[in-house]
């Protein structure tokens, strides 16, 4: 089966630009009590550009290496909402995972993808993007209650326990 490289690569911009963005709110952001659960969201992104363009240079495709005019636009965006306040750079985040979410089911649902590619995304990289969201949800939800909150990634967990879908 031959791969739709032009929307996987897509994919794989928008994972640098989350990388982008999650290094950028935490730099602006410094120590907040919701830092350990965004580098472990960062490094999630990480590991998918990792896997995403492993899979298309296993199908003998160019993967992209930057996130190009839309990571240059989110990073701008998360910028400007990190020197707001914490509240406005974690609602921006959970907007662009959202968007994520969303391009990871479209793709599942429409691409020409691999075995291996369609399992990666299905099984590994959207169940985690969902409990980002989640994670994002709880720490606005204890932000407006004055709180902060804790991602238990070492144990495979994700907020309050729940499991993170690996």
């Amino acid at each position: 089966m031959k791969i739709d490289d032009s929307g996987v690569a897509t994919l794989v911009r928008d994972e640098l630009a989350a990388v982008e963005a999650y290094r950028l709110a935490l730099e602006r952001l410094g120590n907040i009590p919701e830092s350990r659960g965004l580098r472990l969201i960062r490094d999630d992104h990480e590991d998918a550009v990792g896997l995403l363009r492993s899979e298309l240079a296993n199908a003998g495709l160019a993967p992209p290496l930057s996130s190009g005019p839309w990571g240059f636009w989110l990073t701008f965006v998360e910028g400007a909402a990190s020197m707001v306040g914490a509240r406005a750079a974690l609602k921006t985040l959970r907007s662009a995972e959202r968007r994520d979410i969303l391009d990871y089911e479209q793709a599942l649902a429409s691409l020409d993808l691999g075995g291996g590619l369609r399992e990666l995304i299905g099984a590994n990289i959207l169940p985690k993007t969902r409990s980002h969201l989640a994670l994002l949800d709880l720490y606005l939800d204890n932000k407006t209650q004055g709180g902060g909150m804790s991602y238990h990634a070492d144990e495979g967990q994700g907020p309050r326990g729940e499991g993170r879908g690996v």
